[in-house]
């Protein structure tokens, strides 16, 4: 079965004949060295996750302790519809828009705390495959 449009195949059939090549050994050793040589993670890197974090982990604290009832049976009608369970189509769900953009916002913290994390490893990881 294909679910490609036709304007899609000429590019899939492109991307096809491409012979995969694997990434060459200690690739991933290099980027990760280089990374690791830009030097101590700057105060700023903890700072700006931080400022992320905090008001929409606040947020969502806030939302939990206030409406938490509502957030529950939102939840539970989101995934009974999703399992088809409800035939009758009388799924009532309720999306917080600034809970959604508190979420973006911890999502961004946590890539920000990531990379200041790898940046401040001293140690070297090693991964057995």
């Amino acid at each position: 079965m294909n679910d490609l449009d036709q304007d899609e195949l000429a590019i899939h059939r492109l991307l096809s004949a491409v012979k995969p090549e694997p990434l060459p050994i200690g690739f991933r050793d290099s980027v990760m060295r280089q990374v690791r040589s830009d030097g101590a993670p700057a105060v700023w890197e903890w700072l700006v996750a931080a400022a992320f974090a905090v008001p929409g982990l606040a947020y969502l604290a806030w939302r939990l302790a206030a409406s938490g009832g509502e957030m529950a049976a939102s939840l539970s009608s989101i995934l009974t519809a999703a399992a088809g369970i409800d035939l009758g189509g009388s799924a009532d769900v309720a999306i917080d828009g600034l809970a959604v953009m508190s979420f973006a916002l911890v999502g961004v913290a946590s890539v920000l705390a990531a990379h200041a994390m790898l940046r401040g490893t001293e140690q070297h990881r090693v991964i057995i495959r």
